[in-house]
């Protein structure tokens, strides 16, 4: 059986007791990692565009509207590629042709 338990110190302590034998370990949150994607304010992302990949871009906008719906929303949050909302929409870059796979993983940071 596995419970959870807190020591002297207040810091969680993970419980496992199998037959007689009880085993306490210490308990301590994985640190969430830094992020490895970039974010943009969405002005700077244009800006981040080639002139032939920003035409590309408005056009691609114009005649999706799932993009356009995208574009809205980035106007005001930004550009964060740990965004779900946003990663869901980056592929819709590459297949519209506004990016190319390997032009899209250098703005994300990757």
């Amino acid at each position: 059986m596995i419970s959870m338990e807190t020591n002297e110190a207040g810091e969680p302590v993970k419980v496992t007791r199998i037959g007689n034998s009880v085993i306490r370990e210490l308990f301590l949150p994985v640190a969430q990692a830094p992020s490895v994607w970039r974010s943009y304010g969405y002005a700077e992302f244009i800006d981040a565009l080639t002139p032939d990949e920003a035409v590309a871009f408005v056009q691609a906008k114009a005649a999706q509207p799932r993009l356009e719906v995208w574009v809205e929303l980035a106007r005001v949050r930004g550009i964060n590629f740990d965004d779900p909302a946003t990663r869901a929409a980056a592929p819709l870059l590459v297949s519209l042709g506004v990016l190319t796979s390997a032009r899209l993983d250098e703005l994300m940071g990757g």
